[in-house]
């Protein structure tokens, strides 16, 4: 008897530079849906770095002609060290401009100076303030991050880091308050080093990401598709694994629910796809 499909929520892709695929937004929501990622939380700091508002513009009008929920954040840090001359500077005025310009930013990209937020500095605790009084998520940058350190920069309104590479490192966040984020992309692959540190009472606090993902890989295996088949094929209850990959995002970045949106896998194993509906509309 054959056995009926498995209806579960979309995937969300909680961290992710779309620059790195060397796609637009249109044809790289394009991508993510057709392995079941029906949203992603974006950071185009590469663009912006380079153009500038213009260049933030340009995502967010490419984004709106994907059928993926693309949502994107105001990056931090341009240029990314004050020795680089990409092009842009942003500063806590054009950061706070931004911000009232683009209401639909649905945070602060990652905080990739956190010597700046250690230092104190001036201006990145002005940028985070105006990000801060709006309600947007921050997010974080703090490889390695441990001790008083961290507990300096979380304190500056710092939510979330993709950064971490051993369990202990996931736990000391978790206690700082921080959401964790598993990255298993293309530059970047710590789901598995990290994935001890999740527990049932905990799950809550961690998203799937790629961060920084190329087209190869995203039209071989998608983004958070191969987080969840890894993080199974590694022991994870698969329940969790869902929670993780779909409603914890959601949650986090306070993101609308999407009506008659959802993924039909053969199984909650291997999570082959054999239908993705978004918004009643069928696209695989």
């Amino acid at each position: 008897m054959e056995k009926s499909p498995i209806r579960i929520p979309g995937f969300i892709d909680a961290h992710v530079h779309i620059e790195s695929s060397h796609l637009v937004p249109e044809e790289f929501g394009r991508l993510l849906l057709h392995h079941g990622t029906v949203g992603a939380v974006c950071d185009p700091h590469e663009i912006v770095n380079v153009a500038g508002e213009a260049g933030l513009r340009f995502m967010l009008e490419s984004a709106k002609k994907s059928p993926c929920s693309l949502y994107f954040e105001l990056p931090s840090c341009v240029p990314a060290t004050p020795f680089e001359t990409s092009g842009a500077v942003l500063g806590a005025a054009a950061t706070a401009e931004l911000f009232d310009r683009y209401p639909e930013l649905v945070g602060f990209g990652e905080m990739m100076d956190f010597s700046g937020v250690l230092a104190g500095d001036p201006e990145v605790m002005k940028k985070i303030e105006a990000a801060r009084i709006r309600g947007k998520v921050i997010d974080g940058h703090f490889p390695c991050g441990r001790g008083d350190a961290l507990k300096k920069y979380a304190a500056a309104g710092i939510s979330s880091d993709h950064e971490s590479v051993e369990p202990e490192e996931v736990r000391e966040k978790l206690a700082c308050g921080q959401m964790i984020f598993l990255r298993e992309g293309s530059a970047a692959r710590n789901l598995e080093n990290l994935l001890e540190a999740v527990t049932p009472e905990n799950a809550d606090r961690f998203c799937f990401c790629a961060d920084d993902i190329s087209a190869a890989d995203l039209l071989e295996g998608g983004d958070i598709l191969r987080c969840v088949r890894k993080a199974v094929a590694l022991g994870l209850d698969p329940q969790l694994a869902l929670q993780i990959a779909c409603d914890n995002p959601r949650r986090f970045f306070h993101l609308p629910e999407e009506p008659d949106t959802f993924v039909l896998v053969e199984d909650l194993i291997d999570f082959s796809i054999v239908k993705v509906v978004k918004n009643g509309q069928e696209f695989r």
